[in-house]
């Protein structure tokens, strides 16, 4: 009924363990979509607790069960598998009698995890939710530019994070290309555009060279600090800016400026689509890239008289030492590749004399080079670690 009438639903049902399915346990019945997927916009089959599983996973379900009821009008079903009645409490383990048969489970390592203190402490929703379409709204400003240009205007150390874009349909790619470099022009946020942004590379000052090199310093890791971090699209594949999202966001949680960082994920989501793998976004955008950032700028411009002086970011300085760290990893690369060159052509006279990060760097200073678009694919993880 609550499907054909569109009425958002949330089903909450107990489960037993896994262990228990199709054994003929007494009490196990099959609830996996137990209720169809033709009634029920979206199922989760949640695991029993336990402090290996932390709290944010439960509290990210939640949050996203809740907007796909109301987003997709009707049903969702979360089905939660316990093995004790009254789990997580401490003690014997019902009907096991081999050795160390205990429950464990230790509370705060349950909840050691990024936004866990922002959300316990300020009684908002874990992830903030934003469908915007300008083309439907006819150029009305949605709650998630004005939130979002909110956040800009308090921000003092804030970074643009890039991903992979998704295209508007019928629209080329440099139409998010040039729209993402114009926004950060205008806002003073500095870039750490990733590989499958890497078009970001040549085309805006705003961009930090050889990003993933600086977030590896011990300096630059433990300082960088930002209190707002704008992910425009998804996935991130760098190892290391995920890491940085992961640690600020945690360290700005036990620092004296408690839970102030944000992050912001603007993308354009399909349906039941939540790009979050680390649980740590704290607002959620589903709209087409280059029109959402063209009305953020606009919400900015209403709420300020001039945006230059009003926006900007103490981090901003990161693309002028990434310039200086460019200036030397040619000579870096090509030093380290002799080295290892040499060796090989010793062992082996026809080896090669060219290594992995020389091809790459040379590709790089070709397509930089070239003014038109040319497709580029990388597979594999060391020739995408290289071309970061």
């Amino acid at each position: 009924e609550a499907s054909m009438d569109g009425i958002p639903m949330l089903i909450i049902t107990a489960d037993r363990p896994y262990e228990n399915r199709d054994t003929g346990a007494n009490q196990a019945v099959d609830q996996i979509k137990l209720y169809s997927s033709s009634y029920v916009r979206w199922f989760r089959d949640i695991p029993p607790p336990t402090d290996d599983i932390p709290v944010s996973v439960a509290l990210s379900d939640a949050n996203h069960a809740v907007k796909m009821a109301i987003q997709q009008r009707g049903p969702v079903h979360l089905n939660v598998q316990f093995r004790e009645n009254l789990a997580p409490d401490g003690g014997d383990i019902r009907n096991d009698n081999r050795v160390d048969s205990i429950v464990k489970f230790n509370g705060f390592r349950f909840t050691d995890v990024p936004n866990f203190y922002r959300w316990s402490h300020s009684g908002e929703q874990w992830t903030k939710t934003f469908t915007e379409n300008p083309v439907m709204n006819q150029g009305i400003l949605g709650n998630g530019a004005c939130e979002i240009a909110n956040l800009i205007l308090q921000s003092e150390r804030g970074i643009i994070v890039t991903g992979n874009l998704r295209q508007q349909a019928g629209k080329e790619m440099e139409v998010e290309i040039d729209a993402i470099a114009d926004f950060a022009q205008k806002i003073g946020f500095p870039i750490f555009a990733g590989i499958q942004s890497g078009n970001l590379r040549g085309r805006s000052p705003a961009v930090v060279p050889y990003a993933e090199h600086l977030l590896k310093h011990p300096w630059v890791s433990k300082n960088i600090e930002p209190d707002l971090i704008l992910q425009i699209g998804h996935p991130l594949i760098s190892t290391e800016i995920p890491n940085m999202i992961r640690r600020c966001i945690r360290g700005t949680e036990t620092s004296e400026s408690e839970g102030v960082c944000s992050h912001v994920l603007i993308h354009p989501h399909h349906s039941q689509e939540r790009s979050d793998p680390d649980f740590t976004v704290t607002h959620r955008v589903s709209a087409d890239i280059a029109p959402f950032l063209s009305s953020t700028l606009s919400a900015l411009e209403t709420m300020t008289d001039t945006l230059s002086t009003a926006c900007g970011s103490d981090l901003a300085t990161l693309t002028l030492l990434g310039r200086i760290v460019g200036t030397k990893i040619p000579s870096i690369i090509d030093k380290a590749s002799t080295k290892v060159t040499s060796t090989l052509v010793s062992q082996e006279p026809s080896s090669t004399t060219l290594t992995e990060p020389q091809v790459v760097l040379k590709l790089s200073d070709y397509f930089s080079g070239s003014n038109t678009s040319i497709p580029f694919y990388i597979s594999n993880s060391m020739p995408v670690r290289d071309a970061e």
